[in-house]
């Protein structure tokens, strides 16, 4: 019992008893935590054998590690969840990317063409989430592709560095889609939703052989005075929760009022 999520444990026991007393067959899943700290997901079945005057006698039955299915089935919620979510921010960014477009342009026709190839952007960098998965990426891609419906006429706006480094297909996929969130935000009320914000994006990897981080870092500057959100949207968790468990390290979002920043630090 002592192995028992604690969330999972009244229902478990509860299960159990239910077993016991009625005789219907026990068919329960839960999660356990192992000795070394890590989160397992185990389903039960049994049956109860009785004496002849009906008394329980004993629970036969077996238990199969189900964790791997658990988490497909996690990572699937997530991803379908992310696909709503992503719906409805890309038509808001839709409408900032051509407000700031129709800013920066000189005429309507330049306006045009310019929300014409950002809008496309837009759409190759969602065929990079679904193709990516499969193949993994260069960062220095990811970053291109995902914000390039966001980058600014004169390409001053948003400025990228860092090494050549592959990364693999799940932290492709967590990274293009913190980015694009990130970026959502920034255009409707960071950095990137003004006349005069800017966005520095950088990565590197530090350390030496044996003992190497990657590190990567956004930051806003010169955008509204930031104040911490009331409550954490599905977005920010998002970015947050799935970016931490694909590069087993820490993925953190702040929010200093000089600006938003997002760090990842992680070994490599």
């Amino acid at each position: 019992l002592q192995m028992i999520h604690p969330a999972d444990l009244a229902g478990q026991q509860a299960a159990v008893t239910s077993t016991v007393e009625t005789g219907v067959p026990l068919a329960i899943e839960y999660r356990i935590l192992t000795p070394a700290g890590d989160q397992r997901w185990i389903a039960i079945r049994g049956e109860m054998q009785y004496r002849a005057d009906g008394t329980p006698l004993l629970m036969s039955g077996f238990s199969t590690d189900i964790s791997e299915r658990k988490f497909a089935e996690e990572h699937r919620t997530i991803l379908a969840r992310e696909l709503t979510h992503r719906v409805k921010n890309t038509l808001a960014t839709v409408g900032a990317v051509v407000s700031q477009t129709l800013r920066d342009a000189a005429s309507l026709a330049d306006a045009r063409v310019t929300v014409a190839g950002r809008i496309a952007s837009l759409g190759a960098a969602h065929e990079l989430l679904v193709r990516d998965e499969v193949d993994g990426a260069v960062i220095g891609d990811i970053v291109e592709r995902v914000l390039a419906p966001f980058v600014d006429r004169n390409g001053k706006r948003i400025v990228v560095g860092g090494p050549s480094i592959r990364l693999s297909p799940e932290v492709t996929l967590a990274l293009s889609m913190a980015l694009h969130e990130l970026a959502t935000n920034a255009i409707k009320y960071g950095a990137l939703s003004n006349a005069d914000g800017s966005v520095d994006v950088r990565w590197a990897l530090q350390g030496s052989d044996g003992d190497r981080h990657f590190r990567f870092a956004w930051v806003e500057h010169g955008g509204p005075c930031v104040t911490p959100p009331t409550r954490t949207g599905f977005g920010s968790r998002m970015i947050e929760r799935v970016l931490s468990r694909h590069v087993r390290g820490e993925a953190k979002l702040s929010y200093p009022p000089a600006g938003v920043r997002f760090e990842i630090e992680a070994p490599i």
